[in-house]
């Protein structure tokens, strides 16, 4: 990440140009706003790299429970239902119990945490 990063988070909706993506001196302010600093836009930097395990956490996660959206349907036998209904208890309480941490050598950029097991079907 960089604060090229953090100006598309954090100021997309303003105008300005950025021509090196970590070079604070490289960043043309054209918005009417006041122009944030350098101290202001490593901390916001800091900020979305301590909170970008999670984000990683809850993108893998909603991605499963989406997967398994269909079994809580009306039209699906009770078997099925029930036999995923925790599975996904655990899946929706993981950002409260997991500490992910990041690491880009897995398919999902993060390590440290015990996913719960899909039931199969």
């Amino acid at each position: 990440m960089n604060i090229g990063d953090v100006l598309c988070t954090n100021y997309g909706g303003k105008s300005w140009i950025l021509t090196s993506p970590d070079d604070y001196s490289a960043l043309e302010w054209n918005d009417s706003s006041e122009k944030p600093t350098e101290e202001q836009l490593r901390n916001e930097l800091s900020a979305l790299e301590n909170a970008e395990p999670m984000r990683r956490l809850r993108f893998q996660r909603d991605a499963l429970l989406k997967e398994t959206d269909w079994t809580q349907g009306k039209d699906v036998p009770v078997e099925i239902q029930s036999s995923y209904v925790n599975y996904r208890k655990q899946l929706r309480d993981l950002p409260s119990i997991a500490t992910p941490i990041l690491d880009d050598s897995t398919s999902i950029g993060i390590r440290n945490v015990t996913w719960p097991d899909k039931p199969s079907s």
